[in-house]
């Protein structure tokens, strides 16, 4: 069983002397060392990538679930000694972190949201779609296969299990009150890499597992390692960046108290008793007292992880059990993760320089649509022809080159293409 986990789809490997680390520690390296990863430090997390010296971008978030990550197996090793057999070994975790933010497109979340939207006719964007496709097929370690990682990598980012997209919405509009979140689904392209990574599962577990994601949008059933990788992003993206809100002045101390009473309906003893000391911290003013609280609050996380039965129960030791939060942290966490989008993310100074990168992103994509052969560059203009000559989906080229971009360069792009005033100016 673990042989079969540990494979890749290509078996020629680069030869390395005295190399004796793991198949895991490999992933590690190459994802390390990929330029889709050191992309992310140019691409918006919350707020504007290059706006300020402070805050968290997509690079930064995706080390912090890694350190998180690591935390919560650690945790669990501790806490169920005859269970760490089950558990990702480290470095397995810290792959899955690096890794699962690596299709996203500049502008963050209404970045992903514009590529939905102009891809709706041509399969649709997502953002953990996205980011297998890049790690199978996109990022030239290998000619054919991408990274070519190993198999329980690869399953370990499949967040969303299903080999192709559900129907697709036709409304193509940028709008707040018309959006539709992007189906959580793998491109069409994709299927025979889903194909060949759960082919270890026993049939009854495939067919388990299909099932549950037909049924379940937005949950699926998924393996232990994408679910410690899930509560890793969660508990980041509700304790740092609402360090970033309370840094930039976007969340004050009032607004943090109008959800004080909601936190305490959690019915969480220690996060009542610990209430009052924590907002002195996070609104002290002093970086050393905020940090203390951030922290605080990650460990209080991390700690009460604990393992439960996966249900229904499945053939394969990786689908035994998932990763929980007791009911009151997990309700303490979901109230975290609305304040954030509540106070920060839906502030309209943020929403306005997130539409203005959606507006970039549907242009871009016009521009590049309408002259693909003239405007694509020579690695993507010859991925463009290929798709072309085999009937595959040219447009989909169209989606992985802007999804690629940092903000600065599509930016940069934009400038070039469609602004007169800048005629002049270097395309290099």
């Amino acid at each position: 069983m673990n042989d079969l986990w540990s494979c890749r789809r290509s078996s020629k490997q680069p030869y390395r002397r005295d190399d004796w680390r793991s198949p895991f520690q490999r992933d590690y390296s190459r994802i390390l060392h990929s330029a889709a990863l050191r992309r992310l430090q140019g691409k918006t997390q919350v707020f504007g990538a290059g706006q300020h010296d402070f805050y968290r971008t997509r690079l930064t978030h995706s080390l912090e679930v890694a350190q998180i990550g690591v935390g919560l197996v650690n945790q669990l090793q501790h806490r169920y000694p005859h269970q760490a057999t089950r558990l990702p070994e480290p470095r397995l975790i810290e792959s899955l972190a690096l890794a699962h933010d690596i299709g996203h497109p500049p502008f963050g979340h209404g970045g992903e949201i514009a590529l939905n939207s102009v891809m709706q006719p041509y399969g649709g964007f997502e953002t953990n779609a996205q980011s297998l496709r890049i790690v199978t097929r996109l990022e030239p370690y290998t000619d054919l296969w991408g990274m070519n990682l190993t198999r329980r990598t690869l399953l370990g980012l499949l967040k969303y299990p299903r080999p192709q997209p559900l129907t697709l919405s036709t409304v193509d509009q940028l709008a707040s009150q018309h959006w539709h979140k992007p189906l959580k689904a793998l491109y069409t392209e994709e299927a025979d890499w889903f194909t060949w990574i759960i082919e270890p599962l026993s049939l009854r577990d495939q067919q388990q597992l299909l099932k549950t994601a037909e049924q379940q949008l937005y949950c699926p059933i998924i393996s232990l390692d994408c679910a410690l990788l899930s509560l890793a992003d969660d508990i980041a993206y509700g304790i740092h960046d609402l360090e970033d809100g309370i840094e930039l002045g976007v969340l004050t101390a009032n607004q943090w108290q109008s959800f004080q009473p909601i936190l305490k309906q959690c019915a969480d003893t220690w996060l009542i008793q610990k209430l009052p000391l924590l907002t002195q911290q996070l609104f002290s003013g002093k970086p050393s007292q905020r940090k203390q609280a951030i922290g605080t609050l990650v460990n209080r996380l991390i700690s009460d992880a604990q393992l439960q039965p996966l249900d229904p129960a499945f053939d394969s030791p990786l689908f035994s059990f998932t990763v929980t939060l007791s009911a009151p942290m997990a309700a303490v966490l979901t109230e975290f993760k609305r304040i954030v989008d509540h106070f920060i993310i839906q502030d309209t100074r943020v929403q306005r320089l997130e539409y203005k990168g959606q507006q970039l992103i549907k242009q871009l994509f016009y521009a590049l649509e309408s002259d693909s052969e003239r405007l694509l560059p020579e690695h993507s203009r010859q991925r463009w022809r290929q798709a072309n000559e085999q009937q595959g989906n040219p447009h989909r080229v169209i989606a992985d080159y802007i999804a690629g971009m940092t903000d600065n360069f599509a930016q940069q792009l934009y400038q070039q293409l469609l602004m007169p005033a800048t005629l002049g100016s270097s395309p290099w």
